[in-house]
């Protein structure tokens, strides 16, 4: 028999009733923004399936942006605030990339950032096919738990020879092979590759942020996410009640002002960049529809406390 959660460390549905009850505008706000950006990504994409930034930009990395920030919502829908900013946090790091790539010379920035993608996949296959046992292989390093070339099925090996042979064809195009090279060339010596980013003079996605002046909003959203990310912010899971700390619920709406900010302020940008740059005729509607729909809900402020007694 499943086991039933502690009902007053997980509710699930008092949670997600809560959520309607108290954030009931916010939430049409942030889901009328997801599904804007769902019609964006077709819009912007149109034709340009065989053109390499659009493709990077609009079937990449705005359906990753709208993808997280559509998951940010599922999560404060259920009454999980704290963590959705983890989803913010990745949308943010993804509007930063889209930036980067239309600054200036797209298609070439946009080639730079799918090479890192075909290296990593390449790299990962490699070493997963490679049949060595020494400090650092794959069977080395994945052994503790089971993993290893000799459990990899016949039929996999083979797709994984496959994976490989494209790879290195899509990376030997003109168009690719002299970054590829970069890649190479930017490495030395090291074991891994460097970030693509590193291949446009960024150091780190901090210093990226602050060279496209967005130092203030990484503070926030890359920030305030990545303390979640990495469990570096223990006393947010109790209350101190003089000299007794009292445990949250797991689910709860605190950070429900944090995301609903960082939902519409990453989406926002993401999409006035997204238009600007492939559909500029319709920048004056994607203003209208701010004034019209979000102006108010963006500026409205959210607040949720809660009173938390000892017993």
């Amino acid at each position: 028999m499943y086991e039933p959660a502690d009902p007053l460390l997980l509710d699930r549905n008092a949670s997600q009733e809560q959520a309607r009850a108290v954030l009931g505008e916010p939430l049409a706000f942030l889901a009328d923004l997801v599904n804007y950006g769902t019609h964006l990504i077709i819009k912007a994409l149109g034709d340009g399936e065989d053109d390499t930034s659009r493709l990077v930009v609009c079937a990449g990395l705005l359906k990753h942006i709208v993808g997280m920030l559509d998951a940010a919502l599922v999560l404060l829908e259920n009454g999980h605030s704290t963590t959705a900013l983890t989803q913010v946090r990745s949308a943010f790091e993804a509007t930063l990339y889209l930036e980067l790539i239309l600054q200036e010379d797209t298609e070439y920035r946009a080639r730079v950032y799918l090479v890192g993608e075909y290296r990593r996949r390449l790299a990962f296959l490699q070493r997963a096919l490679d049949p060595s046992t020494a400090p650092g292989s794959f069977n080395h390093d994945y052994a503790h738990i089971g993993m290893s070339t000799q459990t990899l099925s016949e039929e996999a090996k083979t797709t994984g020879v496959e994976h490989v042979a494209h790879i290195q064809s899509v990376l030997a195009q003109p168009g690719l092979a002299s970054i590829d090279a970069l890649y190479l060339k930017k490495r030395g010596n090291k074991a891994f590759d460097p970030h693509w980013y590193e291949l446009l003079g960024h150091r780190s996605i901090r210093q990226l942020a602050k060279a496209l002046k967005e130092g203030p909003a990484y503070d926030l959203w890359y920030g305030g996410g990545s303390q979640v990310v990495h469990a570096q912010s223990p006393t947010q899971h109790w209350s101190v009640l003089g000299d007794v700390a009292a445990l949250k619920a797991i689910r709860h709406l605190e950070a429900a002002h944090s995301v609903k900010d960082g939902v519409a302020q990453v989406a926002l940008h993401a999409y006035r960049l997204v238009v600007r740059k492939y559909l500029p005729d319709d920048f004056p509607a994607l203003q209208q529809k701010y004034l019209a729909d979000w102006q108010k809900p963006f500026r409205s402020s959210v607040k949720v406390q809660y009173e938390y007694r000892g017993q």
